[in-house]
């Protein structure tokens, strides 16, 4: 429960035990009259750097040295934060169309109010990557409404993290293929998770086709590494030679691997890729 002086926010997450992970069972926005309270949070805000968590952070990038890309998540940008955290989806788009100036409004201040956080962060956090962790799917929200509202704020966080001389990367796991163009255009290096049917909708091809300026970190999904890993391996093979080249693309499970594959699959993958031709 959030107390405003406008009145009270009311939340609920729940704990889903067969994936371990939390889901929003009741939204706090509601109502227009929730847009109001949830103003306050916006504007009641302020930034303060917990240099302890700062502190933990410098020692795992030093941890990491050049054995890897250290990678650190940053917000949600306002229209998916609203679908995923906020309103829900169906309700986001009754209240866009229903009260579109108390919405903007809105949006507005969220957008400001992560652009700063993001600026921050990119200009303290140690890490090489900064990921803008949108979930996006076009099961979800349509093209349009990525257009009028995601497009321009995902842009600005992009450039707020190049500023910084670090990666911009994002974080997209759903159904994205009608979305590839306008995410071309926008200034971050990479597309994670580039999940493949039956899970997304989006094939390597369609990525170095219709994306050629973003590494694709995917390729595959959950349901295929339940598969033996002769099945794996054709499945990789096909999708490869399907590209017209091969640059850009890190192969992985696009999300996380399924807790039914065995290491020994993994690791026969990893051993066999470098030999791919």
């Amino acid at each position: 429960v959030t107390h405003t002086p406008d009145g009270d926010l009311v939340a609920k997450w729940t704990t889903d035990p067969v994936t371990r992970s939390n889901h929003p069972t009741e939204f706090p926005l509601k109502t227009v009259e929730d847009i109001r309270r949830y103003r306050w949070v916006l504007k009641d805000a302020r930034l303060e750097v917990n240099e302890r968590a700062l502190e933990r952070a410098a020692g795992k990038h030093r941890e990491i040295g050049d054995r890897g890309i250290s990678v650190q998540g940053a917000g949600t940008s306002p229209l998916m934060d609203l679908v995923e955290h906020i309103a829900g989806p169906v309700n986001t788009t009754y209240l866009l169309m229903d009260h579109p100036d108390e919405m903007d409004e809105l949006i507005g201040l969220m957008h400001a109010n992560l652009l700063e956080r993001t600026r921050r962060q990119a200009a303290l956090s140690p890490a090489d990557v900064i990921v803008s962790v949108e979930n996006t799917s076009t099961a979800l929200i349509s093209p349009h409404q990525f257009e009028s509202y995601c497009f321009g704020h995902l842009c600005d966080y992009a450039q707020a993290v190049r500023g910084e001389g670090k990666m911009h990367e994002l974080h997209m796991c759903g159904h994205t293929r009608a979305l590839l163009e306008k995410i071309d255009a926008i200034p971050s290096s990479s597309i994670e998770a580039f999940t493949a049917p039956p899970l997304g909708n989006t094939r390597l091809v369609d990525g170095r086709t219709k994306a050629p300026s973003k590494t694709l970190i995917g390729g595959t999904n959950a349901m295929v590494w339940l598969e033996p890993v002769e099945t794996i391996r054709a499945f990789i093979e096909g999708e490869l030679s399907a590209c017209p080249d091969r640059r850009r693309i890190v192969l992985t499970t696009a999300g996380v691997a399924p807790q039914k594959c065995p290491a020994e699959t993994f690791r026969a993958i990893g051993e066999w890729l470098p030999t791919v031709r």
